[in-house]
């Protein structure tokens, strides 16, 4: 009877332990799969760390009036730029070295889509259905975000370039 009860909790002890692992192993991926909101702080950090890629996009953009950039993971990493100046929307598969690999040095951050127009160019690093956070930066003096969300706007130093959080229902 000692010795069969010294089995049961042995067993007992193993099935609690591996239910222990998978709950952690199962917080992790779920840490993976939605990652925290990034700070000011993060936001201004990542700017100063690769403010070469964001200059080599933001010059790109100056060539065309509107356009999206995203990556094409469907072309082994590489990018498709819709250029939607004029009608019909242009689609740039062919970029230069140097762009592709400052869009790759920025999709390593978590940067998953580069939208441009006349007000402003803005470098999504986080986004839900709901929510986006990020770089933007005006080309006119009208500060503000032209859409139906709510957002906050934090300028970084007196570089041009502001923080951005937006969301659709007001919570921040």
């Amino acid at each position: 009877m000692n010795k069969a009860c010294k089995i049961l909790g042995k067993i007992v002890l193993i099935v609690i332990s591996i239910g222990v692992l998978l709950f952690l192993a199962l917080l992790i991926y779920l840490k993976m799969l939605f990652p925290a909101v990034p700070t000011y702080d993060e936001i201004y950090e990542l700017y100063l760390e690769r403010n070469e890629a964001i200059m080599e996009v933001f010059s790109y953009s100056l060539e065309m009036e509107s356009m999206v950039i995203w990556p094409n993971y469907k072309y082994d990493k590489k990018f498709t730029v819709n250029d939607f100046s004029k009608l019909p929307v242009t689609k740039i598969n062919d970029l230069s070295e140097n762009l592709n690999r400052a869009l790759m040095e920025l999709d390593s951050e978590n940067c998953g889509v580069i939208t441009k127009d006349n007000l402003h160019i803005k470098l999504q690093f986080w986004s839900t259905l709901d929510d986006g956070c990020g770089l933007v930066y005006f080309f006119t003096d009208k500060v503000e975000l032209v859409n139906n969300r709510s957002y906050i706007l934090e300028p970084l130093d007196n570089t041009g370039w502001y923080y951005y959080r937006e969301s659709i229902n007001d919570k921040f």
